[in-house]
């Protein structure tokens, strides 16, 4: 359970206490500032890389309706790498018929694909590979790919080098082995592949492969983060947000988001703005973290939503609004945030800073209660019951 869901059912018992005329913003924003600070564990993180690559690729295909396909590219190959699984499927496809500015190429259709099926193994999936490999088992095609692979690293392809070392790292096509992984990445990385440094940087992070030494996972990510890789910009932040195989530091850490923000990287901006909010390693600046709230929220990010909306209850760095709060509410709501679910029923149950309306109350608490929360359940049998809505939540 998050802190900040735990913060807002706090929250509702509160609001069980309260006079029907507080505010629930007041309470609101109570509850969800109260559960923001601290880094949080491995779990989030991994969930928080996943929800930021369906970001990008929502990003992509909303580029490729607006016609723009070469930034579209750029937005679905960061999904993929993310490890998102439609990425990595369009990819496959859009490499296997050349389209959207991509050349056809089978060995890159054929690299996507295995990454896509590392994830999902079953299934139908509209992707074909070079001609000559289809009549052959997936074995075989497996040797074929590898096969070409090491034989352009032999003719010195940097970029080859690391979509072999991702192979042994993620154990597709070839078994895991994070040291011969670690191998190829050195000699790639020593060549300024950006994505190389990074992955290499992040071995030395883990000590997966190699010695962990948390002095060469900087100086390998610092390889990759200074042209300017917001990915690597923001492991750099979290290590020294975090103290990931170095001393916590701060200063470095907002640094590094702010960098990573800049770039547009959608959990830096997160990250940032709760340091603007909490005044951590930075004077405190509601301003700044409402503006970089916005910019994630505007990247489809549910907890920048979430906390964006909280300030417009409060009226902190912004001026109080009821409408925005629920329109990034109902935003979050759309990617499945209980919590967001939750604060919308009770803001249309309360008729705060919003007109008052059962009939949404009633649907978001219905969808709250559905994604497990027992809190809105209860709030949901009151308002089903006639007594007890008007005790509880009077017309007004």
């Amino acid at each position: 359970m998050s802190r900040v869901l735990r913060s807002v059912r706090l929250a509702l018992r509160a609001l069980a206490t309260v006079n029907r005329g507080a505010p629930l913003c007041a309470l609101a924003l109570a509850a969800l500032v109260a559960g923001c600070a601290g880094g949080p564990p491995a779990p989030e993180r991994l969930e928080r890389a996943a929800q930021e690559a369906r970001v990008a690729f929502a990003t992509g295909q909303k580029l490729l309706r607006e016609g723009r396909a070469e930034k579209a590219t750029v937005w679905i190959r960061r999904a993929a790498l993310e490890g998102n699984p439609d990425a990595q499927r369009w990819l496959a496809a859009a490499y296997t018929q050349g389209i959207y500015g991509l050349p056809q190429d089978g060995d890159e259709a054929l690299y996507w694909f295995h990454r896509f099926r590392a994830q999902v193994p079953s299934g139908p999936v509209l992707v074909l590979v070079e001609p000559g490999d289809l009549p052959a088992p997936l074995e075989e095609r497996d040797t074929r790919a590898v096969r070409r692979l090491r034989e352009r690293v032999e003719a010195g392809d940097t970029e080859a080098r690391y979509r072999l070392a991702e192979l042994y790292h993620e154990g597709v096509a070839l078994p895991v082995d994070d040291v011969e992984a670690a191998d190829l990445l050195k000699g790639a990385a020593a060549q300024g592949h950006a994505e190389a440094a990074r992955l290499l940087g992040l071995l030395y992070r883990d000590g997966r492969g190699v010695v962990q030494d948390g002095t060469l996972a900087v100086r390998w990510l610092t390889v990759a983060a200074d042209p300017g890789h917001d990915g690597a910009q923001f492991d750099l932040a979290e290590m020294y947000d975090l103290g990931l195989a170095v001393a916590r530091d701060s200063s470095r850490a907002f640094e590094w988001y702010t960098r990573a923000a800049a770039r547009g990287h959608t959990v830096a901006r997160y990250r940032l703005a709760r340091r603007y909010q909490y005044g951590d390693g930075v004077a405190r600046d509601a301003e700044q973290a409402a503006r970089w709230y916005q910019r994630a929220a505007e990247q489809g990010h549910a907890p920048s939503q979430i906390q964006l909306a909280a300030m417009y209850l409060k009226g902190e760095g912004v001026r109080p609004d009821g409408k925005e709060a629920a329109h990034w509410l109902q935003q979050a709501a759309l990617s499945g945030a209980r919590e967001a679910h939750l604060l919308l029923g009770m803001m249309y149950a309360q008729g705060q800073l919003i007109p008052q309306d059962y009939a949404f109350a009633r649907a978001y608490l219905a969808e709250a209660a559905k994604l497990g929360d027992t809190q809105a359940q209860a709030v949901l049998d009151c308002l089903l019951d006639w007594g007890c809505r008007e005790r509880q939540y009077p017309p007004k």
